[in-house]
């Protein structure tokens, strides 16, 4: 019959858990911002170069693209257009996935694009 320490690996497991539940929450809030990140590029470039392909509303018609690319409207949208050029600039922000801290900690996610005619 084996003797030894009760509970010792209960002990251990409570005091690194933390730690990884850190860990693999840090990972994943990580990949979601890469994610978005990647999200809000394409869409920004489309919105432009489609904003730039027509003649009149460009701004309008950004807009409309960037919300169907996205799947969600950005925070922040700002467009500005001149007889060269459309500039698209947009950001949003994400919430980390940090237990009880709810909407406290975000991450701001920046992109912009400009297509010439």
């Amino acid at each position: 019959m084996k003797t030894g320490p009760r509970g010792q690996a209960l002990v251990e497991f409570a005091l690194v858990l933390p730690l990884m539940l850190l860990i693999i929450l840090g990972g994943m809030s990580l990949g979601f911002v890469f994610l978005d990140r990647m999200r809000l590029e394409h869409a920004t470039m489309e919105a432009a170069i489609a904003g730039a392909s027509v003649e009149e509303d460009r701004c309008e018609v950004a807009e409309e693209i960037i919300a169907a690319f996205y799947r969600a409207v950005p925070d922040e949208f700002q467009c500005s257009e001149d007889e060269e050029r459309v500039q698209i600039n947009a950001s949003h922000r994400l919430p980390l996935l940090i237990p009880f801290a709810g909407d406290v900690l975000t991450i701001e996610v920046t992109e912009s694009a400009v297509v010439r005619k």
